[in-house]
């Protein structure tokens, strides 16, 4: 067996460092090593868990490359009028949810201002409570016309939360969007604008965490330490124009 793990990380390793091809194929190695029992097989697991975590590291990395708000705007009208998925995107971008949880959203207007009902859905959790959040940026949601809705699939209340339909309806979803963005970005990266503009207006962090459905440590964890000097060029001039 241990000849044959030579030929096998050999093989896998004609697949560049930090490659998508090269983490899969050690996740299948070790599918295949835990399941066939092949013993001897210790530093060649060590090598496909390493293998895995490099790209685990790398992907990280990437998904902090955010684009301009001006370049998610852009996208999100340009394929608004999709029929399938324009609107999906566009309600994402404007209430920064969760890919899963896209499909509950219910926008509402009250007091002239735009808001939505949202079902939280945490990793791993059934979902059970609903939160209300607000379109940061009025003028998008009525420009994009969030109150127009239409979604490929309707969650009204928790019990319709199915995560294996969901499952292959973000998969979709997603996929549309990286052939029509030629992979720009990806659907997450729409919340996480969401959760920088909330940083860049200084909203505090209780109430922004409240509209984004997790706790206030995930907040500060994920937007307040990834705050940059873009950020804080943006956050002033914010400020200017609430003076003016």
């Amino acid at each position: 067996s241990s000849g044959a793990s030579v030929v096998y990380k050999r093989q896998a390793n004609r697949s560049p460092n930090g490659s998508k091809k090269k983490a899969d194929t050690a996740k299948h190695f070790l599918r295949l090593a835990k399941f066939a029992e092949i013993p001897n097989l210790k530093k060649l697991q060590e090598w496909a868990t390493a293998t895995q975590k490099a790209y685990r590291d790398d992907a990280k990395k990437r998904s902090r490359k955010r684009l301009k708000d001006e370049e998610y705007l852009y996208h999100a009208r340009l394929l608004r009028e999709d029929p399938t998925w324009g609107w999906a995107l566009a309600a994402q971008l404007v209430f920064g949810t969760r890919t899963s949880e896209i499909w509950s959203i219910k926008p509402f207007e009250e007091s002239g201002k735009i808001m939505a009902e949202v079902l939280t859905v945490p990793k791993s959790e059934q979902p059970s409570e609903w939160r209300i959040t607000p379109a940061l940026t009025q003028e998008w949601a009525r420009s994009l016309d969030i109150l127009n809705v239409y979604k490929e699939l309707s969650i009204d209340k928790a019990e319709d939360y199915d995560s294996a339909i969901l499952k292959t309806l973000n998969r979709r979803y997603t996929k549309w969007l990286a052939k029509k963005t030629n992979s720009a970005f990806q659907a997450y990266d729409l919340r996480h604008s969401y959760g920088f503009r909330t940083a860049n207006m200084n909203i505090n962090i209780t109430t922004a965490s409240k509209w984004m459905g997790h706790s206030e440590a995930e907040h500060r964890k994920t937007y307040m330490k990834g705050y940059n000097e873009s950020d804080a060029i943006q956050t002033l001039k914010l400020i200017r124009q609430q003076q003016q």
